[in-house]
């Protein structure tokens, strides 16, 4: 990213955080923040969104499990947990339903969170609890999460991928000797990861920043009562 741009960015970062969180956050969002809580389910849709093959509106309620597609010039935003996530256009993406037996066992914040979530295609913004592992899957990458604000785009061949802060292990679901363990305060480390046709063409590359903003990113941090590590830092 030219530096330039770069320091645009920050500037108008830094005004979004001079006001209040909420103001960027939407109707629901401030309204939930109003009463010390944060939303749950569907918080915002715009354009055409399906749960299990069903139409969904904003304000409908989501346990963290199922089958979730957009369409064209459309995108959700939706929480579970103390976990929130953007979903772009043409985006499908799976959420594994957890047995009643795995979930007696734990509190009612462990419940919540999702641990394995599958990316088929699309884009995805999304921020996790610090503390809590996921794994994230695309049909090319296996990602190990840690308390992450993680980017990620995906079609069959390849995944595109912006550790935005926090700690992931990356690995080629091709060859699993082709992995990086990366930590990033903010937008460091941007990957391609090539799926290949076998062991020896799986690679990674070093990528620029594509796909998503600070902005998002305090948007969903809000959605779930949060400021994203970097809006606490002097840059």
């Amino acid at each position: 990213m030219p530096f330039s741009t770069y320091r645009h960015r920050r500037t108008l970062l830094k005004g979004l955080l001079v006001g209040s969180t909420t103001l960027a956050a939407g109707p629901l969002l401030t309204s939930c923040a109003t009463f010390g809580r944060s939303p749950r389910g569907f918080v915002e849709i715009q354009g055409e969104v399906r749960l299990d093959g069903r139409l969904v509106k904003e304000g409908t309620a989501w346990d963290g499990a199922g089958k979730l597609s957009t369409g064209p010039r459309a995108r959700a935003i939706l929480v579970a947990g103390d976990d929130a996530f953007l979903l772009h256009e043409l985006t499908e993406i799976e959420f594994p339903a957890r047995s009643v037996a795995s979930v007696s066992l734990i509190s009612t914040a462990q419940a919540d969170a999702i641990s394995t979530i599958y990316l088929v295609r699309g884009k995805l913004l999304a921020v996790f609890r610090p503390g809590d592992e996921r794994r994230l899957m695309t049909p090319v990458a296996s990602i190990g999460i840690r308390g992450t604000g993680l980017y990620l785009e995906t079609n069959a061949e390849k995944s595109y991928l912006c550790t935005c802060y926090g700690t992931i292990d990356l690995e080629s679901r091709t060859d699993p000797n082709v992995r990086e363990s990366l930590t990033t305060q903010h937008h460091e480390a941007p990957r391609f990861l090539y799926r290949g046709i076998d062991k020896e063409s799986a690679r990674l590359e070093k990528a620029p920043m594509l796909g998503h903003t600070d902005e998002e990113l305090l948007r969903l941090e809000a959605a779930v009562g949060r400021k994203p590590p970097f809006a606490h830092s002097s840059y």
